[in-house]
C-alpha cells in the first residue's frame, strides 16, 4: 500500500509507479496533482485500488487502465478527467467500485462496462454543469442487469425509474440529479428492503408515491424536487420561482402523500417540493420521531396543519408553503427550529389558580371520593336485610 493522501502533494503522478509491480493500493487522492494519469499505470497488475479523487488531474483515462485485471476500486471523483470512458474498463471483471463524479466527462457508458457484473458502486455525472434535458445522456438499458449494484448516483441523465426501481433491488442509495424519468415510482419500490437515501433531486417525473414506500424501513431519506425548487432541500437562502405548478402540467408528482410514510422510523428528511400533491397533510408524519426537514412547499395540500407535527422533537426545517393548508404550526416546535414559514399557534393558557389542587389536597380528594363509594356499596350490601327484618313471618 502507498498512501500519500491528504499529504499536499503538488506535481504530476510519476510514471515510475508503474514499476511498482507488488502494489496494491496507490492512495493520493485529496492532494493538488496534476497533469496526466500516466498509461504506466497499467503496469501494476496486482492494484486493487486507485485512488486519485479530489486532484487537479487534465487528462483522458488511459485505456490502459483496463489492464489491471484485480482492480476493485477506481476513483477519478472531482477531477477534471475528461474525453470518454475508454471501453477497456469493462475488462474490469473484479471492479466493485466506479466514481467518476464531478469529472469533466460528459460521454454516455460505453456498452462494454455491461460486463462489470460485480460492480456495487457507480457514480457518474457533473453536478455543477447545468443541464437541458435534450442533452441529458440516455441510461443504458444494460444498466439494470448490474444487480448487484448497492449505490447509484447519476447525474444530468434520461431513463425509467420503474426499470431502475424493479430490477436494482440491492440498492442502498439512489441519487439523480438533473434527471428527465420516465415512467413512475413503482410499488415495487417497497421490496429494496436496504434502501437508505432515495433522492430526485431536479428531476422531471410524474405520477403518484405508491403506499409501499411505508415499508422502506431503514430510508433516512426522501426526497423528489422539481428543477426548480432543488434549493431548498440544503439549504443557504430560499427562494421563489416564478410560477407554481398548475393541474394538468406533466412531469410532476401528483395524488396524495400516503399515510403510511408515517411508518418511516428513520426518516430524517422528507422533502417533496414543487408538485401537484393535493390532500391532507398525514397526521402519521407525526410518528416520524427523527424528522429533521419537512419540506412540502409549492404544493395543493389543504387542511389544518395536523397537530400531531408537534411530537416531532428533532425538527429543524419546517416549509408548507405556499399551499392551501390553513392553521398553524404547534407551538411547541417553535424554540426548536431554525427555518420555517408556518405561522405559530398560541400557546395554550395555564389553568387559573382555582382550577389547580396542590398534591396533598389531591390525596384528600381522592380519599373522600373513596370514602363516599365504599358508603354506598355498604348501603347496598344492607339495605336488603332491613327490608327483610320488617316482615312478619306466617
Amino acid at each position: 500500500t502507498l498512501d500519500l493522501s491528504r499529504n499536499g502533494l503538488a506535481s504530476l503522478i510519476p510514471p515510475e509507479l508503474g514499476r511498482l509491480r507488488n502494489l496494491e493500493t496507490l492512495d493520493l487522492s485529496q492532494n493538488h496533482v496534476s497533469g496526466a494519469i500516466p498509461p504506466e499505470i497499467g503496469g501494476l497488475s496486482k492494484l486493487k485500488a486507485l485512488r486519485l479523487g479530489y486532484n487537479g488531474i487534465h487528462s483522458a483515462i488511459p485505456p490502459e487502465i483496463g489492464d489491471l485485471s484485480q482492480l476493485e476500486e477506481l476513483d477519478l471523483y472531482q477531477t477534471n478527467v475528461d474525453g470518454r470512458i475508454p471501453p477497456e474498463l469493462g475488462n474490469l471483471a473484479n471492479l466493485k467500485t466506479l466514481d467518476i463524479w464531478n469529472t469533466s466527462i460528459d460521454a454516455p457508458l460505453p456498452d462494454e462496462l455491461r460486463n462489470l457484473t460485480n460492480l456495487r458502486v457507480l457514480k457518474y455525472g457533473f453536478e455543477s454543469r447545468i443541464f437541458r434535458y435534450s442533452e441529458n445522456v440516455e441510461l443504458p438499458d444494460w444498466l439494470t442487469k448490474l444487480t448487484k449494484l448497492e449505490t447509484l448516483r447519476v447525474y444530468g441523465v434520461r431513463g425509467d425509474i420503474s426499470e431502475i426501481v424493479r430490477n436494482l433491488t440491492n440498492l442502498r442509495e439512489f441519487y439523480c440529479g438533473s434527471c428527465h424519468l420516465t415512467g413512475e415510482i413503482p410499488p415495487e419500490i417497497g421490496d429494496l428492503s436496504e434502501l437508505t437515501t432515495f433522492m430526485l433531486v431536479g428531476v422531471d417525473i410524474s405520477g403518484q408515491i405508491p403506499p409501499e414506500i411505508g415499508d422502506l424501513s431503514k430510508l433516512e431519506a426522501l426526497v423528489v424536487s422539481s428543477p426548480h425548487q432543488g434549493v431548498l432541500v440544503y439549504g443557504g437562502h430560499p427562494w421563489s420561482p416564478p410560477d407554481p405548478p398548475r393541474p394538468g402540467d406533466t412531469f410532476f408528482l401528483s395524488g396524495e402523500l400516503p399515510k403510511e410514510l408515517g411508518k418511516l422510523k428513520n426518516l430524517r428528511i422528507l422533502a417533496i417540493d414543487w408538485s401537484l400533491l393535493e390532500g391532507e397533510l398525514p397526521r402519521q408524519l407525526g410518528n416520524l420521531s427523527q424528522l429533521e426537514n419537512l419540506a412540502l412547499s409549492y404544493s395543493y395540500l389543504e387542511g389544518e396543519i395536523p397537530a400531531e407535527l408537534g411530537r416531532l422533537r428533532n425538527l429543524r426545517w419546517l416549509s408548507l408553503y405556499p399551499s392551501k393548508l390553513s392553521g398553524c404550526a404547534p407551538a411547541s416546535l417553535e424554540p426548536q427550529l431554525l427555518i420555517t414559514d408556518a405561522p405559530f399557534c398560541a400557546p395554550s393558557p395555564p389553568p387559573p389558580a382555582s382550577a389547580r389542587q396542590s398534591p396533598t389536597a389531591a390525596f384528600y380528594a381522592a380519599l373522600a371520593v373513596a370514602c363516599v363509594v365504599f358508603a354506598v356499596g355498604a348501603l347496598a350490601m344492607f339495605a336488603p336485610r332491613r327490608a327483610n327484618s320488617g316482615r312478619t313471618p306466617h
